[in-house]
């Protein structure tokens, strides 16, 4: 049936209005799985094309969120002009349209040149921020954190209409996540949050790590954090390799639990309890379990192999575990001393490390490295 709708689709090309194309194309990205050929999708973005002008709003955010689902190749130019045609329109995009486009857009970044843009779009929620809704402040947060968009003033905005919210866990997990990864100190935001997020009821494993990653990140420890990670944490225990999902998530708490722990943040009383001892173990296996594979890139295969050619340098090991198994770091050798001692010289490399780090904070780790250590 789908396929016969998508043919007869394809032989009105001509004679389809903006309307319909923005519609097709938004049905097309929700079929799962999807019954056409990237040719039709081609052809159905350069017919649309033609049509600009004539998008209003509604019809520009549901292309750019179709084009984002269904990831058609060799549309980088007519995303441009999409996001052209979008540009003129955004004070008549609604709050649920400017987050959505958002989203669209951090998941076609693949080096288009979109900044000016998200700039612009932002301007444009900023003033339209009171309408958002607590999926559309989630979703843009998350969107400016895969994008790595630093404009504090609108964080401190959305974390601040976000209170006027009875928010669910897994909103708040994707706040508190995203907020932290940008490196913003929303002090009375964390503070407020936890009171919401102790009193929901659907708070599962997920949403619970998602907020320790986001703490661990941003360096905190409210009082409402001790009783998440003593009491709803353990109750979500599930065994060791139950799903990739869950070793992920215990993952995301030991990372808390080491932050923790480095800063002097947890008492006595709370490492020595018994149910602290069982639920730090279970926490570490997920960190092993997820962290122990590591994909090495070509460049970081390469590197390595020259290291290996130079004097003393033979015995390099690629992704060296510490003694602990708790880190990796991407080469590291042990180079003979120089001194009368004659103590060999411990030296880790990491190949690629800047793309681990923020620019501006190069001391604050990303997304994409779970937690860094150095000595």
């Amino acid at each position: 049936m789908v396929e016969r709708l998508i043919g007869l689709l394809e032989s009105q090309l001509p004679h389809l209005d903006a309307r319909i194309m923005s519609n097709s194309l938004s049905a097309l990205a929700k079929i799962r799985p999807l019954p056409i050929t990237e040719s039709f999708v081609s052809k159905l973005c350069l017919a649309a094309e033609c049509e600009l002008p004539n998008f209003n709003s509604q019809g520009l955010a549901n292309t750019i969120w179709a084009l984002a689902k269904l990831e058609p190749p060799n549309t980088e130019a007519f995303v441009y002009k999409l996001l052209s045609a979008a540009e003129c329109k955004l004070p008549d995009f609604k709050p649920q349209e400017l987050s959505n486009t958002l989203w669209a857009l951090a998941k076609l970044d693949r080096c288009l040149n979109i900044e000016a843009f998200v700039i612009t779009l932002l301007s444009a929620a900023e003033r339209k921020l009171p309408g958002f809704n607590a999926q559309d402040l989630a979703i843009t947060v998350w969107a400016l954190a895969t994008l790595r968009h630093h404009d504090g003033g609108f964080i401190s905005s959305i974390a601040q209409r976000a209170l006027d919210f009875k928010l669910g866990a897994k909103h708040i997990s994707q706040l508190v996540l995203g907020i932290s990864s940008l490196g913003y100190d929303e002090s009375a935001f964390y503070s407020s949050i936890g009171s919401q997020l102790m009193s929901c009821p659907d708070v599962g494993l997920q949403a619970v790590c998602n907020v320790f990653h986001g703490l661990a990140m941003a360096g905190l420890h409210p009082p409402w954090a001790s009783e998440l990670l003593m009491d709803r944490l353990p109750a979500l225990m599930l065994p060791i390799g139950a799903s990739k999902q869950t070793d992920m998530g215990f993952a995301q708490a030991f990372h808390y639990i080491l932050m923790l722990k480095a800063r002097g943040l947890l008492s006595f009383d709370i490492q020595s309890s018994e149910a602290y001892v069982q639920m730090r173990e279970r926490c570490r296996l997920g960190w092993i379990a997820e962290t122990g594979i590591s994909t090495i890139f070509r460049h970081h295969r390469e590197v390595f192999e020259v290291l290996r050619q130079l004097p003393g340098c033979s015995g390099a090991i690629c992704e060296r575990k510490t003694e602990d198994g708790l880190f990796s770091m991407g080469i590291g050798v042990e180079l003979p001393s120089s001194s009368s001692e004659g103590r060999s010289v411990r030296v880790a490399i990491e190949v690629d490390g800047p793309s681990h780090f923020m620019s501006d904070k190069p001391d604050m780790a990303t997304g994409e490295t779970t937690t860094c250590t150095t000595s």
